[in-house]
Parts: C-alpha cells; sequence; structure tokens
C-alpha cells in the first residue's frame, strides 16, 4: 500500500470539480474517507497540457502492459487462471528495463518496497449502499437516473 502522497488526474471516482486550470479540487465524499483509511495525500496533476508531463510515465506503461499481455485478450477458464497469468507477468517484468533507464523495473520496486505499508485488516467499503424505492412505473431512481426494474 503506498503510503504518503499519491498523485492522480481527474479520477472521475474521486474528483466532483476541478477549480479552474489549478491543482485545487473538489473531492467527492467516498475519495475523501478512502484517502483518510489508508493515509494518503493527493497530489492532484495540472489539467491541460500543463499537467501533460506528470502523469505520462504511468499511463505509458498501462498502455505497454495492455498491448503485451492483454491483446489478444487472453482466453481462460476463471478468474483464478487469469490471476496466476497476471502473477507469471508480473515475476518476468521484474527483469525487463524501461527505455534506457539503468536499473531494471525489479530494482526500482526494491528501493521503492521499503516505503509501502501493510494493507489494513478491515477492508474499505469503496460502494455507497442505497436503498431506492419502486415507484408505480416499474423503476427505481439512483441520483439523476431512473432504472427499470423488473414488475
Amino acid at each position: 500500500m503506498p503510503t504518503g502522497q499519491v498523485r492522480y488526474d481527474n479520477l472521475r471516482s474521486a474528483v466532483a470539480q476541478v477549480l479552474g486550470y489549478s491543482r485545487q479540487r473538489v473531492e467527492t465524499a467516498r475519495w475523501t474517507a478512502f484517502r483518510s483509511r489508508y493515509g494518503i495525500d493527493a497530489f492532484d496533476c495540472q489539467p491541460g497540457i500543463q499537467g501533460a508531463h506528470e502523469k505520462g510515465g504511468v499511463e505509458g506503461q498501462i498502455g505497454w502492459f495492455r498491448r503485451n499481455h492483454l491483446v489478444p485478450v487472453p482466453q481462460v477458464d476463471s478468474f483464478e487462471q487469469l490471476n496466476a497469468m497476471v502473477d507469471n507477468w508480473d515475476a518476468a517484468d521484474g527483469t525487463r528495463r524501461i527505455g534506457t533507464r539503468p536499473h531494471t523495473v525489479g530494482e526500482y520496486f526494491a528501493v521503492e518496497q521499503p516505503q509501502l505499508a501493510l494493507l489494513p485488516d478491515e477492508a474499505f467499503e469503496t460502494g455507497t449502499w442505497l436503498t431506492p424505492r419502486v415507484d408505480r412505473f416499474s423503476q427505481v431512481t439512483v441520483r439523476t437516473n431512473r432504472y427499470s426494474v423488473p414488475g
């Protein structure tokens, strides 16, 4: 579990509103509770061109992983089988070098690992529990959306 400052870019579930072209955000209540629970200090990327360099590395590595492991979509019989494949890819990734960097992914992780914290024993419920009522048209309203339900 990362500790301290975590950088993110206008994550919809975390950011209710970006305030101008600055690092200021109005955060969602669940994100604020999540950050508080795990002791995370949010570091908001700048919006637009000014902040493009702040998030490109992570997005590039996610794209690399997708292109190299998930295209074409792996055919599996269970989540357990898929998770085992991801574990193998992760283990193999430890010997990979990113571009011309002097160290492998595993060597960089060895430096970062002591800064990580263990997950708490109690899980954090990331969702919001609602109890909508069915109206006379067999619909429920969740926030601003109406959904049909079996009548």
